[in-house]
């Protein structure tokens, strides 16, 4: 059933759905589906409920409502509450708004059938429901009450978010453990489970407290109660440092006697890489055969135990297990690692190529990834997208230079919400101003770009020199080549934009006058953290209606530039860093589809002269 566009067709369809609900056969007792909240929501609630669960269908794969279930946990996790996709809603504002009235019809479908089970289960949630309700009264009560409370109100957060899902689960304050916080961590993200451990350490704090220590467990909660799903730490002493000495010899390049000091060494997110390839290689090896005693790490190099890591890292499920293409990443790097170290690497080359993952994982490595390639694919396809990519930086400093004007206007200072918010918006214009208005480098380029002092490597324009340079070393680059690239002045706003964030944002930050890099950090010295920017930026560009990633700027344009211009590897190689070779093999897919719509073309025009 697809997306009704008109009220007659909704009449039209109801019959559809009457046929399909006899041929179904819905009899009590039978697991519910989507057929069946459809025709609920046409019985019981308003046209635009009715509307919004008959859309799921179109946008769930199109698999046949009476094939799906009617879960709500299903729902959510194919749509999550940032899931907004602008290949196919319109907005974010209107995605949130289709799958609120989705996930209240589900709610209330559910509801109607309440059987005495569940009114017994509903009575142990409301008693587990009152227990958090009086200790979250018992802490407001200190908080209000004590001279020097053991929190502030706005610390009262994170320990309701715990309270919710827990009495969602039926868990109550003296159950949380190890096992049950197992149970409640299972649906929630990083950032949610961040939050629930803030509010177990408040708890623990709270413990001070007679009456709220007794509603707590008997022992204080533990502030990691989720493992890492690879505890590489775990390795013995000698093994981590054997490691780092491999890792020394692979990626610490060759000493220059006359310099003092070590050149041509890797980079260290290449080292990075390797440290985790190794390690995850011995902790899989230990995991295979415990008993086995290897006590160096050339022991652990041979085909035996190397196919036994590979059987090992294919045996997870389908979500926990690494993907081919990381497998093949690990395997080289482990290949690679031995062999700098004088290890006799011959049966990992064999196993590289007669080994189907390995094969595979390679030519996924070849390739751009799927996530990216429908990234691409929608901005290819969407002129309203494209243009919104190139003008991010305008969008950005109006929304940043309205809150400005807004607390001027009040003649006031700004709030603090405001002035983070100013932050957020100031740093992401200047950043989408540099990527497509000069040159797209990667994120940790652009942190550390300095525009003062003697090692600046922005420089703005001058009398001599009317626009802005940003001019970086091979060394610091990922693909070794120096970067020289011009922001100029043009209908573009990029270099307006620039100054505009050096005179009215930056200084809002507080390192700002002692600190010489163009985004500095929030707190301390140095550059602004790349992990906090990507962050901000994630949530400012899906609020401007086009979800993506910092490193998402070099595909896109890059995409773009093929699209409009075909054939023209070199200069997209230039503009990127990368070689012709690289271009090619990432985005080739653009020119083969230009290929295929042109032939297409000729087919039309060859049936209009028959």
């Amino acid at each position: 059933m697809s997306f009704f566009t008109s009220d007659f067709e909704i009449i039209a369809n109801v019959s559809f759905i009457q046929r399909s609900s006899i041929m179904m056969n819905i009899i009590p007792g039978r697991a519910s589906s989507f057929a069946d909240v459809v025709e609920w929501a046409r019985l019981n609630r308003g046209l635009d409920d009715f509307r919004a669960v008959a859309r799921v269908e179109k946008l769930w794969e199109n698999v046949p409502l009476f094939s799906r279930p009617a879960d709500l946990g299903g729902f959510e996790k194919q749509f999550p509450l940032h899931g907004f996709d602008p290949a196919v809603h319109k907005s974010e504002f209107a995605y949130k708004a289709w799958r609120r009235k989705v996930v209240s019809v589900l709610k209330a479908f559910a509801a109607r059938q309440t059987t005495s089970s569940a009114l017994v289960k509903q009575v142990e949630t409301d008693g587990v429901q009152l227990v958090w309700q009086r200790l979250l009264g018992l802490v407001v009560q200190h908080v209000e009450s004590s001279a020097e409370p053991a929190l502030k109100p706005q610390q009262m957060l994170p320990v309701q978010f715990l309270s919710r899902h827990s009495v969602r689960l039926g868990i109550t304050p003296a159950d949380l453990s190890a096992q049950t916080l197992t149970r409640l961590g299972a649906d929630l993200d990083g950032n949610d489970r961040r939050t629930v451990i803030a509010a177990l350490r408040i708890l623990n704090r709270l413990r001070s407290v007679p009456r709220i220590e007794a509603l707590l467990g008997a022992e204080a909660y533990t502030l990691s109660p989720w493992p890492r799903r690879h505890a590489i730490g775990e390795l013995p002493e000698a093994l981590r440092s054997e490691i780092e000495q491999w890792l020394d010899v692979s990626c610490g390049g060759s000493f220059d006697l006359v310099a003092d000091m070590l050149i041509n060494a890797t980079s260290k997110s290449d080292r990075a890489k390797k440290s985790v390839a190794l390690r995850r290689f011995c902790e899989a090896a230990i995991e295979v055969d415990p008993a086995r005693n290897c006590s160096t790490l050339a022991e652990f190099m041979n085909v035996e135990i190397a196919t036994a890591v590979l059987r090992r890292w294919l045996q997870h499920g389908d979500k926990k297990r690494l993907s081919n293409r990381t497998i093949s990443s690990y395997f080289k790097a482990v290949k690679t690692v031995a062999a700098h170290n004088q290890v006799d690497v011959a049966g990992f080359c064999v196993l590289e190529r007669t080994t189907v993952v390995l094969t595979e994982g390679r030519r996924d490595g070849d390739i751009m990834s799927l996530r990216v390639r429908k990234f691409c694919e929608t901005l290819l396809g969407t002129k309203s997208l494209q243009v919104k990519l190139l003008t991010l930086h305008v969008q950005a400093r109006r929304l940043a230079q309205s809150l400005l004007d807004r607390a001027e206007a009040n003649e006031r200072e700004l709030s603090g919400m405001e002035l983070y918010r100013v932050r957020q918006l100031g740093a992401f214009a200047a950043f989408c101003a540099i990527e497509t208005c000069a040159v797209p480098l990667r994120i940790e380029n652009v942190m550390r770009l300095t525009f003062r002092g003697p090692d600046a490597n922005l420089l703005m324009p001058t009398t001599a020199t009317p626009f802005a340079r940003i001019m970086l070393p091979g060394k610091v680059v990922k693909n070794q080549k120096p970067v020289d690239a011009a922001l100029r002045q043009d209908r573009r706003n990029g270099l307006d934009t620039l100054r505009w964030y050096l005179s009215q944002v930056r200084p809002l930050f507080p390192s700002s006058d002692g600190n010489d890099h163009l985004f500095p950090a929030v707190r301390g010295d140095g550059p602004l953290s790349k992990t906090l920017f990507r962050n901000w930026f994630i949530k400012i560009s899906r609020s401007l209606g086009l979800p993506m990633r910092p490193h998402n700027f070099r595909h896109g344009l890059a995409s773009l530039l093929i699209q409009q211009f075909p054939g023209q590897y070199e200069a997209v190689a230039v503009l990127l860093g990368d070689t012709e070779s690289t271009v090619r093999k990432y985005y080739a897919w653009v020119n083969r589809r230009l290929q295929i719509e042109a032939a297409q073309a000729l087919v039309v025009e060859l049936a209009n002269a028959a």
